[in-house]
């Protein structure tokens, strides 16, 4: 069957595109739990000792290699994200400031996407991720390593013993990255 766009139909797709826009790729927009982007809540202990992630290896798309002991003694933020994603898109030039903010010893910054296939990255890539200053892999190739995220964009700090002390799905203000970097660094 045919949609003919009618003013009452072309404002609600507006309105559904504005609200996936502003709070993120999240199944959870059509439930009652409300998305909160501006805070970040610390894992609990015992959510950290159960989250710390297992021995791997994977490269990133400039074949830099890396591996869990390489990470060590780091802290590591890992961003989830896909190109699709317009809540992706727009955190962008976050994780190019805190690129520029931190030093490769201060912090690991790892860009996982979760796009349906190389393809279609690598196109983004060409086209208009070329402002990207930070390794970019891509997930579909290590799910066993890094698992799927149930929203993008999703980030995941780790400190320097490997836990995990944030996982957030949502966009996250600069201020509120730098803040929860800065208290582990």
């Amino acid at each position: 069957m045919f949609l003919m766009l009618t003013a009452k139909n072309s404002s609600a797709i507006v309105s559904i595109v504005l609200i996936l826009f502003t709070t993120g790729c999240d199944s959870r927009l059509f439930k009652s739990e409300a998305v909160k982007p501006s805070t970040l809540e610390p894992e609990t202990p015992k959510q950290q000792e159960s989250a710390a992630y297992p021995e791997f290896k994977f490269a990133d798309l400039g074949g830099k290699n890396y591996s869990r002991s390489d990470l060590a003694g780091k802290v590591v933020l890992i961003v989830y994200w896909a190109t699709w994603c317009p809540a992706c898109r727009k955190s962008i030039p976050i994780f190019n400031k805190l690129r520029e903010l931190y030093s490769e010893n201060d912090l690991l910054l790892l860009s996982v996407s979760q796009d349906e296939s190389l393809e279609k990255l690598n196109h983004f890539l060409a086209t208009q991720g070329q402002n990207i200053k930070y390794p970019v892999v891509y997930g579909s190739k290590y799910l066993r390593e890094f698992g799927r995220v149930g929203a993008v964009p999703t980030i995941v700090l780790m400190n320097r013993e490997g836990k995990v002390v944030i996982r957030h799905e949502g966009v996250v203000p600069l201020e509120a990255l730098q803040k929860a970097i800065d208290k582990i660094k």
